[in-house]
Order: C-alpha cells, then sequence, then structure tokens
C-alpha cells in the first residue's frame, strides 16, 4: 500500500519502509519549515498528509500508540522511519492572491509554490471605489476614474446683453486643481477646462473670482459682471465672492461640475460703492435719508440713514411708525387719587406717570377717592377722660388722637369720669380719734368706693366700762350675813350710767 509521506515494500504485512518522495518527503531534514512523520516498520499502518494514524484493514491490537509534538509516531516494538516535507515560510500561504493584490513567491524543493501578499495591484487601492475584496490582513478595491469640469458661466443669461455674455472668463481670477493651473481658455457664455481625477483621492481645489468686473472697455460702463458664488453639482456651496474652495479640500465620489457663477449688474461696481443701506432701511427706522448716495444696478443705497423722525417721548416699532413710550393713563392715576402727568406729544392718550395727590395731608386714597385717614372718635376721648385732637379737614367725625387729661393731680379716670380716692377704715374702726373716750390706733386696710386699697391707721375705743353701786351697795354679796338685793342705777368711772 502506498501512502502520503511513505513508500510501500511491497512485503506481505504491508510496512512502511521508506520515504514517499514523489510527494516531496524526504528522509534528511530540510533548512526552514517542516513538518515529519514517523512509522514503526513491524506494523501495518498508514500515516496521512494529516499527521494522524489511519488503519489499512489490520486491527492493531498492540498497546502503547501514541502521537506526540511534530512528530508522527506509532510506539511498539521495531524499528521507526521518520520523513519530513518542506513548508512555506512565515507569512506565505498556500493559496494565490487575486488580481486585486501585489505578492511574492517562493518555491519549495518538491515544486510546491508559497504566497506573501505586500499589498495593493496597481490600479487597486485600500480606498478605491469599486469591486474588491480583504486577504491575509489587506483590503483592495478597484481604483474608478471620474471627470472632473470647471466651468464659468452666467447665473441668468438672459439678464446681459449678448455682447457681454462672451466676456465671463475675464472675471475668473484663478483657478486650480491639485496645484495645478486649471484656468479655462474662456471664451462664450459656459467654457469648461475637464480633468479625469482618481475616485476616492482627496483633492485641493481653489477657484477665483473678481466680485465685480467692469466692462465699460465692451459696452458702456454703466454695466459690469458681479460673481454670484460656487456651484457643485448645480448646488450653490458658496455665495462668497473672491479665494475660494469648497473645504481646504474635497474627495471626488463621482462624476463632478463646479461652476463659477456670474451675472450682469448695471450701475456703479458693488466694489466701487461701499453703501448697503436702502431707503426703505432708513423708512422702517423712521429716519430721514443721508445725503451720500450711490447706485447698483438701478437700485440707489445710502450711506446709512440720518436723525429720527421720533420725538423726543417716542420709539420706531421697526415698520416705519413712531410710537408713544409712556403708558400710564388717566384712569391709573385717578385710581391712586392723583393728577395726571405729562401727555404724550403725539395727542394719544398716554401720560410719563401720575402726578402729585389729590388728597390733604390728613386723607388717604380709597378706591380712587380721597377720605379721612384718622381713627380716633370723641367717645373715645372721652371715655379716657380726655379732651379731642385736631379733627379731620374733611369736616368727619373723627379726630388724630385725644389731647390732654380732663382729671386733676391724683385723680384717676373711672368709666370716663374723674374719680379721687376716699380710703374708709373696715367695720370696727374709724378714720377719725374723735368720739372716743379713750381712743386707739392700728394699721388697717384701708378700701375706696371704687375697691382700690390702701393701707393706713384706723381708730377704735381703748376704754372698757366698770359700773360700780351706789354707796350703801355693793356689786358684790361677799361679805353680807343676810345679804338683799335690789336694782340701783350703776356709774362708770368714765361717768356712765347703767340700771
Amino acid at each position: 500500500m502506498t501512502t502520503v509521506g511513505l513508500t510501500d515494500c511491497g512485503l506481505q504485512c504491508k510496512v512502511a519502509c521508506g520515504c514517499n518522495t514523489a510527494n516531496g518527503w524526504y528522509r534528511a531534514v530540510p533548512d526552514g519549515n517542516y513538518t515529519s512523520k514517523t512509522s514503526v516498520k513491524s506494523y501495518d499502518f498508514v500515516i496521512g498528509d494529516d499527521g494522524k494514524l489511519a488503519s489499512s484493514g489490520t486491527t492493531l491490537s498492540s498497546a502503547g500508540r501514541t502521537l506526540s509534538g511534530s512528530t508522527k509516531s506509532l510506539s511498539a516494538s521495531g524499528s521507526t522511519i521518520t520523513c519530513t516535507k518542506q513548508t512555506c515560510s512565515d507569512g506565505y500561504i498556500t493559496t494565490k492572491p487575486g488580481v486585486y493584490f501585489s505578492y511574492d513567491t517562493e518555491t519549495l524543493r518538491h515544486g510546491e509554490k508559497c504566497y506573501n501578499v505586500t499589498g495593493c495591484a496597481s490600479g487597486y487601492a485600500s480606498n478605491g471605489t469599486g469591486s474588491g475584496t480583504t486577504l491575509d490582513g489587506y483590503t483592495c478595491y478597484k481604483i474608478q476614474y471620474y471627470t472632473v469640469t470647471i466651468e464659468a458661466k452666467l447665473d441668468d443669461i438672459n439678464s446681459c446683453p449678448s455682447s457681454l455674455t462672451s466676456k465671463v472668463g475675464t472675471a475668473v481670477s484663478s483657478c486650480s486643481l491639485d496645484g495645478s493651473s486649471c484656468t479655462p481658455s474662456l471664451g462664450s457664455s459656459t467654457t469648461k477646462t475637464i480633468r479625469r481625477v482618481r475616485g476616492a483621492d482627496s483633492y485641493s481645489i481653489s477657484l477665483g473670482q473678481d466680485g465685480c468686473y467692469t466692462m465699460g472697455e465692451y459696452l458702456s460702463n454703466d454695466w459690469y459682471l458681479y460673481s454670484n458664488g460656487i456651484q457643485k453639482n448645480g448646488d450653490y456651496m458658496s455665495t462668497e465672492v473672491g479665494s475660494f474652495g469648497p473645504s481646504a479640500s474635497d474627495t471626488i465620489t463621482g462624476d463632478t461640475t463646479y461652476s463659477l457663477m456670474f451675472n450682469c449688474g448695471k450701475g456703479q461696481c458693488p466694489e466701487d460703492c461701499e453703501y448697503t443701506t436702502t431707503s426703505s432701511d432708513c423708512s422702517n427706522a423712521c429716519k430721514y435719508l443721508s445725503d451720500n448716495t450711490c447706485v447698483i444696478n438701478g437700485t440707489t443705497y445710502y450711506k446709512g440713514c440720518g436723525s429720527t423722525k421720533c420725538a423726543s417721548d417716542e420709539t420706531c416699532n421697526g415698520s416705519g411708525t413712531c410710537v408713544c413710550d409712556y403708558s400710564t393713563t388717566k384712569a391709573s392715576c385717578d385710581a391712586e387719587c392723583k393728577y395726571t402727568g405729562t401727555q404724550c406729544s403725539d395727542g394719544t392718550s398716554y401720560y410719563n406717570g401720575c402726578g402729585s395727590s389729590k388728597c390733604a395731608s390728613d386723607e388717604e386714597c380709597y378706591n380712587g377717592d380721597c377720605g379721612c385717614k384718622y381713627t380716633t372718635t370723641k367717645a373715645t376721648c372721652d371715655a379716657e377722660c380726655k379732651y379731642t385732637g385736631t379733627q379731620c379737614s374733611d369736616g368727619s367725625a373723627y379726630y388724630d388722637g385725644c389731647g390732654s387729661s380732663k382729671c386733676s393731680s391724683g385723680q384717676i379716670c373711672l368709666s370716663g369720669t374723674c374719680h379721687t380716692h376716699y380710703y374708709e377704715c373696715p367695720t370696727g374702726y374709724s378714720n377719725s380719734n374723735s368720739g372716743f373716750i379713750e381712743a386707739k390706733s392700728a394699721t388697717k386696710t384701708k378700701t375706696c368706693s371704687c375697691n382700690a386699697t390702701t393701707e393706713g391707721t384706723c381708730y377704735y375705743e381703748g376704754h372698757s366700762h366698770y359700773y360700780e353701786c351706789p354707796t350703801g351697795y355693793s356689786n358684790s354679796s361677799s361679805g353680807f350675813t343676810n345679804p338683799v338685793s335690789s336694782t340701783q342705777t350703776k356709774t362708770c368711772s368714765c361717768g356712765e350710767k347703767t340700771e
């Protein structure tokens, strides 16, 4: 049995006895990368290119069969044979790259070729816009080529005299594409420079226009060309005048047309007239026109506006009408009981505010009416035993408060009456010592009719009556043998008598 990597010796046991050089297998170990396979001669087996053992049909019953490392072997009794085969160097593959890639090749000793991808093939790039694929870390797409058209043209050809339309090219100041001049040789209303450029690459583009080109050498001095801006594929990219680039660079992804747009005007060149203010600007601002003017394409422009048409108490509403600045009405002043301020000069019923108050100094405004601000009544002062203060100037019965007291010194106001305290001693005592046989004094709480109290001296009787019987009689029966009683007039030492 002939197998990949080994040769069949033709023995009955069909043992492997050598390397299959026809398939690139050798006993010698080559330089560089290689793979090896080892066989035991005493068994019937096959070792394939994948390094796996495969039975030839005979049952392999011997123990100890192993596969290890880069050497594929079947361990058993008997001698072995090892074959090696050269493989691709690091970074090389056996698959041949397609047309998208550039690559290096190497040929192995048995004739097989290996490939190393180095980049994109000519006509292909990583940012190409055509077909492509990715291999071994490289992505390559077919490079597409597009047409770039650069033209100068009139935006509205019907607005210009026919003799002027052929001169549009003279208003182009510069044109460059990636640093190379692209200024067309202009001689008609639409002139072009056409370039073929590689798609997806970024190109710097500079297109220059004169802001205003006087055409007096071709027509009368009242006609001129002026620039409208730049269009890309029919859409305006910019309306600026002068050196222009769509950006610092532009990426071309298809057929592209850049158009430097121009139009005709009549009057002074815009660059020769620096004024931009129109009569409607001043009218809307409620201002007079200035004296300095210039004309562009039939329109008169002014060097700003003059003085305002509005009075000092007015402001322009932006639509040409002076409007009064005041907002106060007579009704609002009446509600505050005040006179109106200065009326607006335009005659409208608005004022710069309210003036002085209509109310007296002792009055306040209540819902548009002046009323006394005092609240004190005569009854209030009478209850305090006081005179009334100043009466309100409107004649109402209200006062600015109460005046001085009606009571004398030492008096108090009691329920509207001036009251003087008189304190009486308690029952059994007298305020005076008069009328007593033997007057004695003591400090007691004395009470006024208003229930006020105070501590003071009170008097009481200090003499006790002792009555003696008349001569020949005794107050006692003691000492008599046979006492006889009778009613007699008894006399006290104070002269008081009793029966």
